[in-house]
């Protein structure tokens, strides 16, 4: 195995999650490449730092350098002050859609337009109409005897 495959499955590896084979490639790998073992050496006590559930706490003054190195935006107003401006736009964006669906329809209903195909509807059959059931059709063994 090569650096960059060892370095796929160490993570694996510290878990306890690689077949019998692919840990016999590993540990032969590791025997002479001695940044691959630094490297599993590294991920093992980030591993352990993670188990104990410590948490890490940033210097005071971590914030500030932080909020120093951003570049200053322009505040943009957010809240009520900018409700006026979003409802404004808002209704004039449906009054503008009012006015283009009330154009469409106007013109819809006074264009003069000729049908190019004609549909027709016949019924495939026209049965007469009856109210009474046609006995004739059914064979006189299967009629009951009243």
């Amino acid at each position: 195995m090569n650096c960059r495959e060892v370095n796929e499955y160490l993570d694996d590896l510290i878990l306890g999650e690689l077949s019998p084979e692919i840990e016999i490639k590993i540990h032969d790998h590791l025997e002479t490449c001695a940044s691959c073992g630094k490297e599993l050496s590294a991920r093992e006590a980030a591993a352990a730092f993670l188990r104990t559930g410590n948490t890490l706490t940033p210097e005071s003054r971590l914030y500030t350098r932080i909020a120093q190195q951003l570049p200053q935006a322009e505040r943009k107003p957010t809240g009520a002050s900018s409700w006026p401006r979003t409802l404004a736009f808002a209704t004039a964006t449906f009054v503008l859609g009012i006015i283009c669906m009330r154009a469409a329809d106007v013109f819809i209903m006074n264009a003069k337009l000729t049908p190019t195909a004609e549909a027709r509807y016949r019924p495939a059959f026209r049965a007469p109409f009856s109210d009474t059931v046609l006995f004739h059709a059914a064979p006189s063994k299967h009629l009951v005897k009243l």
